[in-house]
């Protein structure tokens, strides 16, 4: 595919990762963590069934898929966890600059990873781009009006930088194990299989089982 549907794609993720924390965070007085991301993942996984009902009754689902995204999906069901978690702990403006450390994650494991990447990785822009990165949100988590944080804000942050990690490390994933099997067929799989995960988790920990 030419690049600047790359691009697109990039920004479009960008758009829809930025709109998450605000809902989030809204309704995050009446609904626990674990509630909350149960009925995310329940509905995603109900979003993308057609995907997989076409797939299985055509027999055009690729071999090895189900294998494939386990990895991916135990991931990102850790790294949900911690995302949502966050929210409860500090506003959706200072989580989404923790948020961006996953770029910082991401370079790394995929310098790693990824021999093809290197080239990209070593060009100064590039070098330059990170550098912002991390300049940028270290001076927004240690320099707002509060100073440095504390208690629940500092809680906040960890989980925030665990969980930019954890949606590097997804990534990463999905680009080594899902690597040539069409996009929307990766991710309806990996959204079922995150459904079964934090629904679970909803029935056992979640107030009144998520209902």
């Amino acid at each position: 595919m030419p690049r600047w549907t790359g691009v697109v794609a990039v920004l479009m993720a960008l758009i829809g990762w930025s709109s998450i924390p605000l809902f989030l965070r809204h309704f995050a007085e009446s609904i626990d963590p674990w509630t909350s991301n149960g009925w995310r993942y329940g509905f995603s996984a109900l979003f993308w069934s057609p995907v997989i009902v076409w797939g299985l009754t055509r027999r055009r689902l690729p071999a090895g898929i189900w294998v494939a995204a386990l990895c991916p999906s135990a991931i990102n069901c850790v790294a949900q966890v911690v995302f949502c978690w966050a929210h409860y702990k500090i506003e959706p403006g200072l989580l989404s600059f923790g948020l961006r450390s996953n770029i910082v994650f991401a370079v790394i494991g995929a310098a790693l990873l990824f021999a093809s990447e290197r080239r990209v990785i070593r060009s100064p822009v590039f070098l330059l781009g990170v550098a912002l990165v991390i300049v940028g949100t270290t001076g927004t988590i240690l320099l707002g009006d509060q100073g440095m944080p504390e208690g629940a804000t500092l809680h906040g942050v960890i989980l925030a930088l665990l969980a930019g990690a954890g949606f590097a490390a997804y990534a990463l994933a999905v680009r080594k194990f899902m690597h040539g099997i069409n996009a929307i067929q990766s991710f309806a799989v990996i959204s079922l299989y995150t459904a079964i995960g934090m629904v679970g988790v909803m029935i056992a920990l979640g107030e009144r089982q998520g209902l």
